[in-house]
């Protein structure tokens, strides 16, 4: 089947008119987020409940993920789902919330259990966060990370294999580097600690597994550039299909394994999903991207999945397809009883959403497949569209869409003098859901209650918990099948209590350092919050090149790319193939060496945080170099550092010397005030110190 080019001009001019309709009556609403979750792989008993419900459900694969969904793993299983190209695992007995999922900020909690997160792309501006029972955890860089936390909740542990993370907790933070693990204990009288990173364990070399196998993948679609990594379910393709270049559509992928009379949108079921509102849910393992992105064509005696022009970070839609129905047509179909019915859209047809959304998101989420330049209209009317598809209507009965039953099992036939009679009536099926709609089978098990209702900390303020599913349903009268507008829920939203308390990371002021597990280890710097209500957003101002969210008052860092401004910070999309920087012998962090802090909380003598003495040391020599000073702590072994290492404490510890132009700080003028004391005493007893002792004294300064 192929489209006229009266047709695409058609649709093209639809686009514009849409887009003129929506900037009249949309003008401060919100757009849904452009990126999406998607779960992918399932091992075991995993249980998921969808945001503005209490009711658990047995987790589905292809199900989207976004802000307000909860996930448990039971003993023995494991899930894993892509935000893009970023992978998040979770391990056994693990309690799982996402807090934030917007365009530029991802903020995941874990409450109990084990997390690993690969993330191959942090732009300048994105935000990505894990919050614990004691501490918010910052990924200042892509990398490979993993975060697990007690089943009491008292503990939370991070390992950094490779990127850089911050960990901020009662007005506090510090830094974990390459090749490191940070443990932090309690819940009210925190203490911490920062060792060489833990041993890979066997859910190490699992996730590392599938790290390589997508490594490999990203890397044959970057070449060819057929979609981004950014395409949420890209990974899947190559396994289950081919590519080859078609006239008028370009590239092209078709599906290899698929049943006789298999059409897009045929072979899974509707489930509801605020904002967007009816979502398609594929039964395939591949079934995710060919759905919520591009256009399907007929080509060759067979179905073809169109992604369109590339775009680097391309915007999730629910479902690419056209409703029709009518009176008359409905009852002929489906009897008394009502039924619903769609087809995919095609090359160069317009996707006009049926949630509120503002122009330009009309325009993101249909520039892949539609021309919208130099076309500017006053009206629309998507009747007078000659869809390329409208042949291939698939129809069931409005209880089987609703309830959320396979439409492979419920479909209707639909001979060709109805489907001529149909009228194409929009985006989205004029009914209203039902809690089936959203859970289609009951949990076999659910989280305990005290993971539920443990209390989070978070450095970014995560939006405001999601509306009753409920409430959203009384805001449909009158428009079914039309997701609310999140201004009309504002009022509703009040009376929406979230489960589980968020304690804020960052105070306003008089942060305590936090106590250190030891002798010798980096110490926190106290962190204010910038203005009086601290940075909801979690985005980084202006200018700002530590990768933080608030002021240090005691920033004396060499770092000067810092945070995910660093050159490094940015990915490219493509994975190294080395995720957790595993087979890299030798590497010891050194590249990183500039990013740990050389000061201690109480030194005040360089206000203006210029470095001090310069790092010639190894990261070994960092971490001496960054302890509080106390005598006798080598982590090397006793009477192992060579002089250099304690000269270059002894400059750090003074408050960085090599910062004041020159002028002695005001430590160390009273360290030789209390030499020359010293001294005179000796004199008036005319009696000199035993050697030992005059060591000691040259080791406590």
């Amino acid at each position: 089947m192929k489209m006229t080019i009266g047709a695409a001009k058609r649709c093209s001019r639809c686009l514009w008119i849409a887009m003129a309709i929506l900037g009249c009556v949309t003008v401060a609403t919100a757009d849904p987020p452009a990126r999406i979750g998607r779960l992918n792989f399932m091992e075991g008993a995993v249980s998921f409940r969808a945001a503005g419900l209490e009711d658990w459900s047995s987790a589905t694969i292809n199900y989207p993920v976004t802000v307000g969904d909860r996930l448990w793993t039971d003993r023995g299983s494991r899930v894993e789902f892509h935000i893009g190209s970023t992978a998040v695992r979770l391990g056994p007995q693990t309690d799982f919330d996402v807090l934030n999922l917007s365009d530029d900020v991802t903020q995941l909690s874990v409450s109990q259990g084990s997390i690993i997160v690969h993330i191959d792309r942090l732009d300048t501006d994105d935000v990505f966060e894990i919050d614990t029972p004691n501490a918010a955890v910052s990924l200042l860089r892509p990398g490979f990370y993993r975060v697990d936390v007690s089943a009491d909740g008292d503990n939370s542990y991070v390992t950094v294999r490779r990127g850089q993370v911050e960990v901020t907790a009662e007005g506090n933070a510090f830094r974990v580097d390459p090749n490191e693990s940070a443990i932090i204990s309690g819940i009210d009288n925190l203490s911490y600690d920062v060792e060489s990173a833990r041993a890979f364990d066997p859910w190490d070399d699992w996730c590392l597994a599938r790290d390589r196998r997508e490594a490999q993948i990203a890397a044959d679609i970057a070449r060819q550039r057929y979609v981004s990594a950014e395409m949420t379910g890209y990974e899947d393709l190559n396994g289950y299909g081919r590519w080859q270049v078609v006239p008028d559509y370009g590239n092209v992928w078709v599906p290899t394994a698929v049943v006789a009379g298999w059409a897009p949108y045929r072979f899974g079921h509707w489930a509801w999903v605020y904002p967007w509102g009816w979502t398609w849910v594929d039964d395939a393992p591949w079934g995710f991207a060919p759905f919520h992105y591009g256009r399907w064509a007929f080509v060759g005696g067979g179905w073809a999945w169109v992604p369109g022009t590339y775009v680097a970070r391309p915007v999730y839609a629910p479902a690419l397809v056209a409703f029709v129905g009518g009176g008359g047509w409905s009852l002929s179909v489906f009897g008394g009883g009502g039924g619903v019915a769609w087809f995919p859209l095609g090359p160069r047809e317009v996707f006009v959403p049926a949630y509120r959304v503002s122009p330009t998101y009309v325009r993101t989420v249909n520039v892949t497949n539609v021309n919208v330049t130099n076309i500017n209209v006053t009206n629309i009317n998507v009747r007078n569209v000659t869809y390329v598809n409208r042949t291939a209507v698939t129809a069931v009965p409005q209880g089987a869409f609703v309830g959320g039953h396979s439409v492979a099992t419920s479909v209707v036939r639909v001979n060709q003098s109805a489907m001529a009679t149909a009228t194409v009536t929009g985006t989205t099926a004029e009914v209203v859901p039902t809690r089936a709609s959203i859970v289609t089978r009951s949990a076999q098990v659910v989280p305990p209650a005290t993971a539920l209702n443990r209390s989070i900390v978070a450095k970014t303020t995560p939006p405001a918990q999601q509306v009753a599913f409920s409430a959203q349903v009384q805001a449909m009268k009158g428009t079914p099948g039309t997701p609310p507008d999140p201004e009309s829920l504002k009022a509703l939203r009040k009376e929406a209590r979230r489960e589980n308390a968020i304690k804020q990371a960052t105070i306003q002021t008089g942060a305590q350092p936090l106590k250190p597990a030891r002798a010798g280890i980096t110490e926190t710097h106290p962190l204010t919050i910038s203005g009086s209500t601290g940075n909801p957003t979690g985005k980084k101002p202006k200018g700002d090149t530590t990768g933080q969210e608030v002021t240090s008052t005691t920033s004396q860092q060499t770092d000067t790319g810092g945070g995910h401004k660093h050159k490094d910070a940015v990915g490219t999309g493509q994975s190294t193939g080395n995720p957790a920087g595993q087979s890299v012998q030798g590497d010891t962090g050194e590249k990183h060496k500039d990013k740990r802090p050389t000061t201690t909380t109480q030194s005040t003598s360089n206000p203006t945080g210029q470095s001090g003495q310069s790092d010639t040391g190894d990261k070994h020599k960092n971490k001496q170099m960054t302890d509080t000073g106390q005598p006798g702590h080598n982590p090397g072994g006793a009477g192992t550092q060579p002089d250099t290492a304690h000269k270059n404490k002894q400059s750090t510890d003074a408050g960085g010397a090599g910062g004041t132009g020159g002028k002695e700080p005001a430590g160390k003028v009273k360290q030789k005030e209390k030499e020359k004391e010293k001294e005179q005493t000796n004199t008036d007893k005319n009696k000199k110190p035993p050697k030992d002792k005059q060591d000691k004294e040259k080791t406590s300064q």
